[in-house]
C-alpha cells in the first residue's frame, strides 16, 4: 500500500511543506510549496491551507522547527508561534506528528548524503565512526552534532548559535564593541545568520565609513528583507560594502565551523 507523509521545514522567513510517499521514497518529494512564515499566525494555518488543495490521507507528519522543542510543543525562535503536535495531528485525521529542532532534522539526514551532495573545501582524513558537526546559517544560526552509538548515528540538537561571539581579528573585535553598545549580548547568531547580515552591513557603513550608493540606500529603505538586498548586491558585485559584508560573514562562519569541530571533535 502506498502511504503519504507530510514533512515541513519551519523557519523564521519561510516555511516549506512537502509530501512524500513510501512508493517513491524519502529522497524525492511528490509535491512541495513555500509559504512566507510572517504572513501566517500559526503553523496550523499553513498546514490547513496546504492540505486543502490536496486530497489524500496522511499517515504521519514531521516538522523541523527553528527553535527548541520540549516534548510535544515547540516555540519558534524568530516567530510568535507556539506549535503543538496534538493540535497539528487533529488537522490530519489523527495521524502521528513529530516536532523536532530544525538542525536536529538536518543532522538526521547527514549520514544519508551521497558524494553528489557533498562539496569538499579542504580534504581531510575521515574517521568513519567519528562525530559529525552540523552548522547552518539561515534566518538564525543552527548547530547540531551526531555520535556513533555502535549501530548507527544518533543526532543531538544544540543552541550553540546563541553562544557568545568570540572575535578572531581586530576588525571582529571592533564589530563586537559596535554591537555590544546596541544589543547588549552578542551571540554568533547576531553576526552569522540572515538576521546578522544587516548588523555587519551597519558596522561597515558606520564604523568603517564605507560608501553606501544612493540606489542601495533606497532599496534597503523600501525592502521588507534587507538581507536579501545586501546579499544579492554582493553576489552580483554591485556595491563594495555588500561584498565586504558577505566576506566578513563568511570569515565568521568559517571560524565558528572550526569552533564547533573542536568542541565536538568532529573527525567524521
Amino acid at each position: 500500500m502506498n502511504e503519504h507523509y507530510l514533512a515541513g521545514d519551519i523557519g523564521g522567513t519561510k516555511t516549506v511543506l512537502a509530501l512524500f510517499s513510501t512508493e517513491t521514497g524519502p529522497f524525492r518529494a511528490l509535491d512541495s510549496e513555500i509559504f512566507p512564515s510572517q504572513g501566517f499566525d500559526s503553523l496550523e494555518a499553513i498546514v490547513k491551507q496546504y492540505l486543502s488543495t490536496r486530497d489524500m490521507r496522511i499517515y504521519g507528519a514531521s516538522f523541523g522547527v527553528a527553535g527548541p522543542v520540549k516534548g510535544e510543543r515547540a516555540e519558534a525562535t524568530n516567530l510568535p508561534w507556539m506549535m503543538d503536535a496534538r493540535s497539528l495531528s487533529s488537522l490530519i485525521d489523527g495521524a502521528p506528528v513529530r516536532l523536532l529542532n530544525d538542525l536536529l532534522a538536518t543532522a538526521h539526514a547527514v549520514p544519508y548524503l551521497t558524494s553528489a551532495d557533498i562539496h569538499t573545501i579542504i580534504q581531510g582524513e575521515e574517521n568513519s565512526r567519528g562525530v559529525f558537526g552540523v552548522v547552518a546559517p539561515g534566518t538564525g544560526l543552527g548547530e547540531a552534532f551526531l555520535v556513533w552509538n555502535g549501530a548507527r548515528y544518533e543526532a543531538y540538537p544544540s543552541e550553540g548559535g546563541h553562544a557568545n561571539f568570540g572575535p578572531a581579528t581586530q576588525d571582529e573585535l571592533e564589530l563586537l564593541r559596535y554591537l555590544l553598545l546596541r544589543l547588549g549580548h552578542v551571540s554568533y547568531e547576531r553576526v552569522c545568520s540572515g538576521r546578522g547580515i544587516p548588523n555587519l552591513y551597519g558596522f561597515l557603513r558606520e564604523i568603517r565609513n564605507m560608501a553606501e550608493p544612493g540606489w542601495l540606500r533606497e532599496s534597503l529603505a523600501s525592502a521588507a528583507d534587507p538581507t536579501r538586498v545586501i546579499l544579492q548586491a554582493a553576489v552580483e558585485e554591485k556595491a563594495e560594502i555588500c561584498v565586504e559584508t558577505l566576506e566578513l560573514f563568511l570569515d565568521i562562519l568559517a571560524s565558528e565551523a572550526g569552533n564547533l569541530a573542536l568542541k565536538v571533535m568532529a573527525t567524521g
